[in-house]
């Protein structure tokens, strides 16, 4: 079922778009949160009492607090009511119809599989000696991953 969810999500243009203009981070950011998306909609789906309604607040939620979109279009309502429609064909082992609406869509593999999990960049260090003009001398560690820079006095 996180396939079939991947594949909705796929086709889904304004989450597609908040990811192309970045704003869910670095493909591994990307990567994290749409699993945890598809994780957050599998236990909606797996409570006993799911709605549509509940799976388009938990997106509309998701997509402000980690892809910081807000949605004007009610596009969630569409996706969510979409997934459980496909749910309940999968609960109940309909895959003949599953796969005639899964052709409807233009994408056709899941979202997720673009964004393969890979570990985080390691943050190179490079160790830069400097001088100032008393002739002290400084040891400046830049981390280009979070943009600070370390200044340690040396003697």
């Amino acid at each position: 079922m996180e396939d079939i969810i991947g594949i909705v999500f796929n086709n889904w243009s304004g989450l597609k778009m908040s990811i192309e203009h970045g704003m869910g981070g670095n493909n591994y950011s990307v990567s994290e949160k749409l699993l945890n998306m598809i994780n957050i909609i599998m236990d909606n789906l797996n409570s006993t009492n799911y709605s549509w309604e509940n799976i388009s607040d938990n997106l509309d939620d998701i997509m402000d607090n980690e892809f910081n979109t807000l949605l004007e279009d009610n596009s969630s309502d569409e996706v969510a009511k979409v997934i459980c429609e496909l749910y309940l064909l999968w609960k109940n082992g309909d895959q003949e119809n599953i796969n005639i609406r899964l052709n409807k869509f233009q994408e056709k593999t899941p979202l997720q599989n673009k964004y393969q999990m890979l570990p985080p960049p390691v943050p190179q260090q490079r160790n830069n000696i400097e001088s100032d003009t008393a002739g002290n001398t400084y040891e400046v560690e830049e981390m280009p991953d979070d943009g600070w820079t370390e200044v340690k006095y040396r003697r």
